[in-house]
């Protein structure tokens, strides 16, 4: 549940945003022409994107790139609200911030290699902390604000960002912020398969509706969602069993299965023995 939320505009955008809320809390969309940094405060949380799942730790901030997103926050101290600022990093304001030679040195972090990557994880150095500190000077007395000042302060981001140390993944991301990534539905649900996602939420990550979802995913692969998901997982808790000593329980939460018992009828379903069985089957083969 939201409780405040407060923003510094340039020009008629909000650009720079910060939001006090209760968790847990979920928010969900798409950033079609546009990218951000996200500060947490007393918060964790995940972050759901098409190339998969970044878990966000204390101590760390989220720098996103356009495309859908489904970022979900929890509380690490009950006795206080938690908040985010949220500062939106738009395409007419960027092409004046980064300019030649910052161009140049972003494009060098990006020859050979091709790696496709939506987000990442950047840790709040202390210049950083200092950063956010000055931000909420300006939410609180919001008559020093002006264009200029707003434009300087997403400058004073983005230098930070590319002066953090052995961060070239960052420096990567900042190059083609704008460029969305393109991953098919199988690839979208294959980053995704472990993770608590409903079909509702993994049709949002595709663009789409869940009928159209549903629909698009069963012409193509010939089975619907939900059965790939779970033989997916089914099949990794084989791996799991085979390669490892974790407990059963274990493994079946590491598989998506908050219940080992449903887990245990599911791998009976599928493979007609129970996980133990099939491991003790394992130890004898030896």
């Amino acid at each position: 549940m939201i409780l405040n939320k407060r923003q510094i505009l340039f020009g008629e955008e909000a650009v720079i945003s910060h939001f006090e809320f209760k968790p847990p809390l979920v928010a969900t969309g798409e950033m079609k022409s546009e990218a951000c940094f996200i500060f947490p405060i007393n918060t964790v949380g995940s972050s759901y994107r098409q190339d998969g799942v970044k878990s966000i730790k204390t101590g760390e901030g989220l720098l996103m790139k356009c495309g859908p997103y489904i970022n979900k926050w929890e509380s690490i101290n009950y006795s206080t609200n938690s908040e985010v600022v949220i500062i939106r990093l738009l395409p007419e304001l960027l092409k004046n911030i980064l300019d030649h030679d910052i161009q140049k040195e972003l494009s060098r972090c990006v020859m050979g290699n091709e790696e496709r990557t939506t987000s990442e994880m950047v840790p709040l150095d202390s210049m950083l902390e200092k950063y956010l500190e000055s931000l909420f000077l300006y939410f609180d007395h919001p008559h020093l604000v002006s264009d200029e000042l707003v434009f300087l302060k997403i400058k004073e981001l983005c230098l930070l960002l590319i002066k953090i140390p052995q961060q070239n993944n960052i420096k990567r991301l900042l190059f083609s912020l704008f460029e969305p990534e393109k991953f098919n539905l199988l690839e979208i649900v294959d980053a995704n398969y472990l993770e608590d996602l409903s079909i509702q939420e993994l049709a949002s990550l595709s663009n789409m509706s869940v009928t159209t979802y549903q629909r698009k995913f069963k012409l193509l692969f010939k089975e619907s969602p939900s059965t790939h998901i779970r033989i997916k997982r089914l099949n990794r808790s084989k791996v799991e069993l085979e390669n490892t000593e974790k407990t059963i329980a274990d493994i079946a939460f590491q598989c998506g299965y908050s219940d080992p018992n449903y887990f245990s009828k599911s791998f009976i379903k599928q493979f007609g023995l129970s996980p133990s069985e099939y491991r003790l089957g394992l130890s004898r083969e030896v």
